[in-house]
C-alpha cells in the first residue's frame, strides 16, 4: 500500500538542474516558468500540477527530497503555486537521499504519523541514489523519472494499480547496491572513506529511529 510519495526536484519536477544557482529577485514569468535576476529559467514539466493534485486528493502524503538550498526551493515552489501540496520538504546541502528520506519519516513521526519504508514511493531522475536508500532505510519503492516513468501522469496509474493489489510497481531489481567506482563497498556517492561512511550512516539511523521504533 502506497501512503506517501516523495519527489526529487531538479530534472524531475522541473527542467533546471540546480535551482540553488538562482539569484534573487526570482520571479514568475508565466504560469509554469520562473526566472531569476541573471536570466536563468526554470520550466515546470507537463502534468506535474495535475499529478500532485491527484496524489493529495487520494489522501496520500507528499514530500520532497532535494539537494538544494531550502530557501530557493521554497521560493520556487511558492511561485509555481505547488507548495500547498507538500506535507514535508527536505532540502539539504548534501546529495544523500537516504538521509533526506530519514528526515521525511522522522518529520512525519513528529506530527504523529508513523509510516513504514514499504509504504513510501520515491521518484528521482537519478537511479544511483536507490541502492543506498534500500541499503540504509529499507524497502522504499523507487522509480526513475523518464526511464521507469515516461510522464508524470503515468505515476497516477501505477499508484492506482499498486494500491488495488493487481500488480507491483516497476521497481528496479536490487542487484547493484553500490556503483562500480565504490570498489565493492556500498559508500554513498561522494563518500570516500570509512569515517565519512560512519558519519552519514549514523545520522541516517539515528534520524530513522528517533522518537520510537
Amino acid at each position: 500500500m502506497i501512503r506517501a510519495v516523495v519527489y526529487d526536484a531538479d530534472k524531475t519536477l522541473w527542467d533546471h538542474h540546480n535551482v540553488s544557482e538562482f539569484v534573487e529577485p526570482i520571479k514568475i514569468e508565466s504560469q509554469d516558468t520562473v526566472v531569476d535576476s541573471e536570466g536563468r529559467k526554470l520550466v515546470l514539466f507537463p502534468e506535474v500540477k495535475e499529478t500532485l493534485g491527484y496524489i493529495k486528493s487520494k489522501g496520500l502524503l507528499l514530500g520532497m527530497a532535494t539537494w538544494n538550498f531550502e530557501d530557493k526551493v521554497m521560493r520556487i515552489l511558492s511561485l509555481l503555486g505547488i507548495d500547498q501540496y507538500f506535507d514535508v520538504v527536505v532540502a539539504r546541502s548534501y546529495p544523500y537521499k537516504f538521509i533526506m528520506l530519514a528526515h521525511f519519516i522522522n518529520s512525519l513521526r513528529r506530527k504523529g504519523i508513523r509510516i513504514r519504508p514499504s509504504e513510501i514511493l520515491f521518484v528521482d531522475d537519478r537511479r544511483l541514489h536507490f541502492g543506498n536508500i534500500w541499503y540504509y532505510i529499507g524497502d522504499i519503492k523507487c522509480l526513475e523519472m523518464w526511464k521507469d516513468l515516461k510522464s508524470h501522469k503515468e505515476l497516477i496509474g501505477d499508484i492506482e494499480v499498486h494500491n488495488e493489489g493487481e500488480k507491483c510497481l516497476k521497481i528496479d531489481p536490487r542487484c547493484n547496491w553500490w556503483s562500480e567506482k565504490s570498489e565493492g563497498w556500498p559508500y554513498p556517492p561522494s563518500v570516500t572513506s570509512p569515517f565519512q561512511l560512519s558519519y552519514v550512516f549514523s545520522e541516517a539511523v539515528s534520524l530513522y529511529w528517533r522518537g520510537g521504533g
